[in-house]
């Protein structure tokens, strides 16, 4: 989308003004997240740094299929090595 190096809340309010679930390792977006109403969802990836790229997207993939589309909205998922943690936002 071409927002990468932007600041962290451009990213943010354009996730929310268009209703987009953000994905991310920042753990400042989970702050952001809790403390603003309208949050469309945020996916927080907190996996080891060591891992390979395709690792990382293989884990995330598999987290998010897993789980039924109306989880993802309103929601924070902190996808970890062992688990997946889903808490509602509103």
């Amino acid at each position: 989308l071409g927002l990468r190096g932007h600041p962290d809340e451009e990213i943010f309010q354009f996730a929310v003004s268009r209703s987009l679930v953000l994905l991310t390792n920042d753990l400042g977006f989970g702050a952001r997240a809790r403390s603003i109403s309208g949050c469309p969802g945020l996916v927080l990836v907190r996996l080891p740094n060591e891992w390979p790229t395709s690792a990382v997207n293989d884990w995330i993939e598999k987290a998010l299929l897993g789980l039924p589309s109306e989880a993802l909205s309103g929601s924070l998922i902190v996808v970890e090595p062992e688990r997946i943690r889903i808490r509602q936002l509103r």
